[in-house]
């Protein structure tokens, strides 16, 4: 049986779907001679490469982030240091991978950094193949992210298809009690309470209480690769 996660997505499998995108990657340097070199070797393996030469730059160009799949900053920057295109990330590109170079790495840097989600801190001058897997790992933390965000969407909108009342069985459900348990709280036949239950899975297209577990989870942000795979049933 397919799960929650998988189901969710084929739901919308009569929609028209987006051609793949080439992965975008944003490079903030302001040495134009590195900028080039990583911008070269980028291109190289099918990257469309977006340079900026300031923090500033590239905060301006904000509105065009979503598909970003990876960043690429200097700490050290001209003008505003790196920090603060890190520190905008969450706001303008909340996807995106990240990766940090620097000529002036220390440990508290590189603590702050990998804090902040990088995939990889590097230091000058970088080497191309580490470079370049760096930036392969920030890519697919970012489309990583996108699916967990899908779920997460998809899953709430099944469950917000529920009734106030359903949804109080809902709950009690995915805690785990019994239907004479959920009758006894809500004060309740142990007939009303299976009605509901049958209503709760056909309005979210849930085949199981161990796959409404697995929608709640989704719902609530949690990674689909720490939910354990639902019964396969034969």
């Amino acid at each position: 049986m397919n799960s929650v996660a998988d189901s969710i997505t084929s739901s919308h499998a009569a929609a028209p779907r987006e051609a793949p995108r080439t992965p975008t990657v944003a490079l903030v340097e302001d040495d134009l001679s590195v900028q080039d070199c990583l911008g070269a070797a980028l291109g190289a393996r099918g990257y469309v490469v977006r340079p900026f030469d300031s923090a500033e730059a590239f905060l301006r160009s904000a509105p065009g982030f979503d598909t970003l799949c990876c960043v690429v900053v200097d700490l050290h920057l001209r003008g505003s240091s790196g920090w603060e295109v890190i520190g905008g990330l969450r706001d303008v590109a909340p996807h995106s991978g990240l990766v940090v170079v620097s000529a002036h790495l220390d440990v508290r840097s590189v603590v702050r950094a990998m804090l902040a989600g990088a995939s990889a801190v590097l230091e000058k001058p970088v080497c191309l193949d580490e470079f370049l897997d760096a930036v392969r790992r920030g890519c697919e933390n970012a489309e990583h992210s996108r699916r967990q965000e899908r779920l997460r969407i998809d899953a709430g909108e099944r469950l917000a298809r529920l009734s106030a009342r359903e949804r109080e069985v809902f709950d009690r459900v995915v805690a785990g009690l019994a239907s004479k348990n959920i009758a006894f709280e809500l004060g309740i036949s142990i007939r009303t309470v299976e009605a509901f239950r049958s209503r709760i899975l056909s309005k979210t297209g849930a085949r199981s209480t161990a796959e409404l577990v697995r929608l709640d989870l989704l719902a609530r942000g949690k990674d689909e690769g720490a939910l354990p795979p639902p019964p396969t049933l034969d």
